[in-house]
């Protein structure tokens, strides 16, 4: 499955279950999936994580994305 279909059914489930299921997505695949998420997805996941979470997520991503993310 494509990071973007990812990305699409998390933003259906309820906020638990997306931070749940997001938690159990390999690094990689995780970034990427971050990546395609809406602003408010990011920002309710990114609010639910620890500093180290939020900063290894920030770290990996494209410099492109990390920048969006602070606009």
């Amino acid at each position: 499955m494509e990071p973007a279909d990812i990305a699409d059914i998390l933003s259906e489930k309820p906020p638990l279950e997306r931070v749940f299921l997001f938690r159990l997505l390999p690094k990689d695949l995780a970034i990427e999936v971050f990546e395609f998420m809406g602003g408010s997805d990011r920002e309710e996941l990114l609010s639910c994580f620890t500093d180290h979470e939020v900063a290894a997520i920030i770290e990996e991503m494209s410099d492109d994305d990390r920048t969006a993310l602070f606009d």
